[in-house]
């Protein structure tokens, strides 16, 4: 397999996945994928994407919306 964006050579590695995502950051550190050996793209197999994708819905779900509360600001609810 070729890189995409090089034509580098792929070779099977395992790679961090990073989703950012409503003032949150979720890394997975070693992600079955593709690595190219010319430039660094990652490429990964679907279905480890689609299961990646499924946790974050979960936590979505789960996880509050956070509130940022700005430095000289008010606190929501506050007056």
């Amino acid at each position: 397999m070729r890189c995409h964006f090089c034509r580098g050579r792929l070779v099977r590695a395992s790679v961090p996945y990073t989703v950012h995502r409503n003032g949150y950051h979720l890394v997975v550190d070693s992600v079955p994928g593709w690595l190219c050996q010319q430039c660094g793209e990652t490429y990964f197999e679907e279905a480890a994407v689609d299961r990646i994708q499924g946790a974050v819905k979960i936590l979505e779900a789960k996880v509050p919306r956070m509130q940022v509360h700005r430095p000289g600001g008010r606190l929501p609810g506050t007056r």
